[in-house]
């Protein structure tokens, strides 16, 4: 798989996190306007094709990730009290972008896919309080000032 591809599926994986968060949000919102009240019998998810355990022997053989040459970045887990998710700035082609992510397990991952068309700026916890709106509680990485710097870009990293 090409790194291109191996990035989209990413911003996809974390399209659609975001919107399993925002969903999260607003059945709670719901079991808050009705105090008292039994729970609110929400229909389990829908059964989505990433869920689904593969048949033995019929394995896709996926390439390796491009290695980087940067030791993983440590993440400790999310503190359910203050934090429900991890912000991650990162350069893609040319063009900063955040993305919002619940899974550490996924962001050790896509440290590995750095490369010349990506690179990890910045990783933060922070409170997601409504769609767009967040609070940043802690920051936990930054790329050194100077690093991941294209030359056609400017940005800060």
């Amino acid at each position: 798989m090409v790194i291109d591809q191996e990035i989209k599926i990413i911003d996809l994986l974390g399209l659609r996190e975001e919107q399993f968060l925002l969903i999260r949000r607003l059945e709670d919102s719901v079991r808050s306007l009705l105090p008292g009240v039994a729970r609110v019998p929400f229909p389990p998810p829908p059964e989505l094709p990433s869920r689904r355990t593969a048949a033995r022997g019929r394995r896709t053989q996926i390439a390796p990730p491009i290695a980087t040459k940067e030791a993983a970045i440590a993440l400790p887990p999310l503190q359910k009290n203050r934090e429900n998710a991890y912000r991650v700035r990162y350069w893609f082609k040319g063009e900063e972008k955040e993305s919002f992510q619940g899974d550490p397990a996924f962001l050790q991952a896509i440290q590995q896919l750095q490369g010349e068309t990506f690179k990890l700026l910045q990783i933060e916890t922070v409170e997601c309080q409504t769609a767009g709106e967040f609070q940043i509680v802690s920051e936990l990485w930054r790329r050194p000032e100077g690093e991941g710097k294209q030359s056609e870009t400017n940005f800060r990293g």
